[in-house]
């Protein structure tokens, strides 16, 4: 499942028209559009309405995460109208914080930083892409997925020479409509790196088994993914409790299993 986020309905249109989605529950506090492979929300301008936006969705849909694609118009000093431009970088403006994609893709087109300002500018101080919403797009989508999942790109729609002022709704259907096979080649992609990403987020064998036997903490959960998780490379064929281990505390639980995986002799190795 992508999911895709754009601030605008105008955004929103070529995509929701190419996938055939359709309105999932008008009563939700945002625009949400579904199709058997992707969702797309329209959460309005701004920082706030973003990370409100896919927190809700990524609530919604818990049982369904998948990787995020942010679609939209951004300013840029010198670009073309119309230019494509993968986001490489975001800094919001306000606190001067950076957020990074990581990339585990092929760039889909040339890249650039993007500056998410709080207000529209008319001056383009660097030679950068500028936009409301970026930031809270990458910081509340990392808090979800692997930052390998989290992409943005962007339609060039104003520059020093054509003020965001001129822009109209048919404009920016038409760049986005141009854009997207941009879309779906990044679809592709990060396709593949959900379903391993998936693979990896699942629980280890013995993880729900070991939980019912006492009370962990989310901290010992974790720990026990993660030992769990290395017994499973490692011996995926044995149990990691020998038939007589009779430990019901979960940080004895925890410390038995550890000991175990320090112990060459238990390994088939």
């Amino acid at each position: 499942m992508l999911y895709i986020h754009t601030a605008l309905p105008a955004e929103a249109r070529p995509i929701i028209d190419h996938y055939a989605l359709r309105a999932h529950d008008a009563s939700a506090p945002f625009s949400l559009y579904t199709g058997p492979q992707t969702r797309l929300v329209v959460s309005g301008v701004g920082k706030t309405a973003t990370a409100a936006a896919i927190a809700y969705t990524c609530a919604r849909f818990s049982d369904q995460p998948g990787p995020w694609l942010n679609v939209g118009i951004a300013g840029h000093k010198t670009a073309a109208l119309g230019t494509a431009l993968w986001v490489q970088k975001t800094v919001d403006t306000a606190t001067n914080t950076p957020f990074f994609p990581a990339l585990a893709l092929s760039p889909p087109c040339a890249g650039s930083v993007l500056q998410t300002v709080d207000q529209p500018r008319v001056d383009y101080l660097t030679d950068a892409l500028y936009d409301m919403e970026g930031s809270a797009f990458f910081q509340t989508a990392q808090r979800f997925v692997a930052a390998e999942l989290a992409h943005s790109v962007k339609i060039v729609s104003d520059n020093s020479e054509a003020p965001w002022q001129s822009l109209n709704r048919e404009r920016v259907q038409g760049w986005i409509n141009d854009l997207l096979p941009v879309i779906e080649r990044m679809r592709t992609e990060l396709e593949s790196l959900a379903a391993v990403w998936l693979i990896q987020q699942a629980n280890p064998p013995h993880f729900e088994g070991t939980l019912s036997r006492c009370r962990f903490s989310q901290t010992q959960k974790n720990r026990l993914r993660r030992l769990l998780q290395q017994w499973h490379s490692v011996a995926p064929d044995m149990s990691p409790w020998p038939p007589d281990h009779a430990e019901e505390s979960a940080a004895g639980l925890l410390d038995a299993l550890e000991a175990r995986l320090g112990d060459s002799s238990h390994l088939p190795y």
